[in-house]
C-alpha cells in the first residue's frame, strides 16, 4: 500500500502545483490537503500555508505555518517560515482591528439618530411676506383715497337759471 500512497500524493501534489501555478490556490489547498492525507509531508503543510496566505486567510497560514514548524523539526527554511508567521500574525491583527472599526462604523451609520428639536416657527409679525402685503393694502389705499379726494364732486342735476 506504501506504493500505492505514494503514486496517490504524488498525482494530488502535482494537480496542486499546477492550481498553485495557475492561481487557483483553493483548488490547490484541495489537492495539496489530499496528498498530505495520502502521505503526511511536513513540506506540504507549508504549501497549505502559502495558499492561504495568498487568499488573505492570515489566521489560517499561521496555523499551517507553525504545523509545519512543528512537524518538520529544522527545516531548511526554518527562519523565514518564522518571518511569515509573524507577518501573518501581525496582517491578523491589522484585518481584525479593521474588521472591528467598520462593524462599529456600521452600527453607528444603522443606529437611529436622535430627533432634533424642530426649528421654533417664525411668528407671522416677523415674515417678510406679511409686511409687504400689508405695504401693499396701505398704497392701494391711499391711492384710491388720493383718487377720491381729488376728484371734484359728482355734478347734481345742475344748475338751474332763470331767464
Amino acid at each position: 500500500m506504501p506504493d500505492q500512497d505514494e503514486a496517490a500524493a504524488r498525482r494530488e501534489f502535482d494537480a496542486a502545483q499546477r492550481e498553485y501555478d495557475l492561481g487557483r490556490f483553493e483548488q490547490a489547498i484541495e489537492h495539496y490537503s489530499r496528498a498530505y492525507e495520502a502521505m503526511p509531508l511536513p513540506e506540504l503543510l507549508f504549501n497549505i500555508a502559502q495558499c492561504h496566505r495568498h487568499l488573505r486567510r492570515y489566521d489560517r497560514a499561521a496555523f499551517f505555518y507553525r504545523r509545519y514548524l512543528d512537524l518538520a523539526g529544522a527545516p531548511p527554511n526554518a527562519a523565514l517560515t518564522r518571518e511569515l508567521l509573524e507577518e501573518m500574525e501581525r496582517r491578523q491583527k491589522e484585518q481584525e482591528v479593521l474588521e472591528r472599526a467598520t462593524a462599529q462604523n456600521a452600527a453607528r451609520a444603522l443606529a437611529p439618530q436622535p430627533k432634533s428639536a424642530p426649528e421654533p416657527a417664525t411668528p407671522l409679525h416677523r415674515r417678510w411676506y406679511v409686511w409687504a402685503a400689508a405695504a401693499g393694502v396701505v398704497a392701494a389705499t391711499a391711492a384710491v383715497v388720493a383718487l377720491t379726494v381729488a376728484q371734484p364732486p359728482p355734478p347734481t342735476l345742475g344748475t338751474i337759471r332763470g331767464r
